[in-house]
């Protein structure tokens, strides 16, 4: 799908957009603050400001106005809030919801509300922009998968997973991540010019640590095998060639 970007010509141009930005800031901030957060160790504040981060960076290279950046922005700041409130199930509507009520009681027009509402309702998987201000807050919030905090960003979202009461072994988690990885892609230029390459790197490296963790039922296997050779023949057995066998 080829980049659109779709201007909302309304009242919000004449908005101070620096001061809409840290009031919002302020409230996300506050938001988390004020709600028991302790489970989520990836969907927090230090995500919040990753994307944010990187949507501000897409902006600065797609050479964005100022009310088109401070819709990614704003959009950045509230996609994840509503985790703070019943956790990933149907999350990106109440952030939707949550981020319209706090700019209708700022005064922000409907065009520019319906344009953040579509920036954060496209981060559902499977993601689905049909602009290029939505393509950006997708690829921001989904950007650990192509940069060098991958492989930390990704401990930390199983570590939350398993405290929300999922138990995922090593095996399965990197299987799943490697599926999510495999069926996404970067919906932006900037995202397959500048974030694909590690993420392809990330994946081989996540492919390799699988292949090395060997399935419950054949680590089992191997010990029986081994166990009935040391009975029978009383050597000292090459778990390598044990291993060999076991996978024939």
């Amino acid at each position: 799908m080829k980049n659109k970007l779709i201007t909302y010509k309304s009242n919000s141009y004449l908005m101070d957009y620096s001061q809409l930005i840290k009031e919002t800031a302020a409230y996300v901030g506050k938001y988390m603050g004020d709600h028991d957060l302790s489970k989520l160790s990836f969907h927090n504040s230090d995500h919040t400001e990753e994307v944010v981060e990187a949507a501000r960076t897409m902006a600065s290279y797609y050479n964005l106005d100022e009310h088109d950046t401070a819709i990614v922005t704003l959009s950045a700041y509230f996609h994840d809030l509503g985790y703070c409130v019943n956790g990933k199930e149907s999350h990106e509507e109440r952030s939707a919801d949550i981020a319209e009520k706090f700019f209708r009681e700022k005064n922000v027009d409907i065009p520019m509300i319906s344009a953040i509402r579509g920036c954060i309702l496209a981060t559902k998987l499977p993601q689905s922009p049909q602009n290029l201000l939505e393509e950006i807050v997708c690829d921001a919030d989904l950007f650990h998968l192509g940069s060098d905090r991958f492989d930390a960003r990704n401990k930390l979202m199983r570590q939350e997973v398993k405290a929300c009461g999922y138990q995922v072994n090593k095996e399965d988690w990197r299987k799943g991540t490697l599926q999510l990885m495999e069926s996404h892609h970067y919906h932006t230029d900037y995202g397959r010019k500048f974030l694909d390459h590690k993420k392809k790197q990330n994946m081989a490296t996540l492919k390799q640590k699988k292949n090395l963790i060997q399935p419950s039922w054949k680590k089992k296997k191997i010990k029986k095998t081994i166990k009935r050779s040391i009975k029978q023949n009383r050597k000292v057995i090459d778990p390598n060639a044990v291993l060999r066998r076991c996978s024939e």
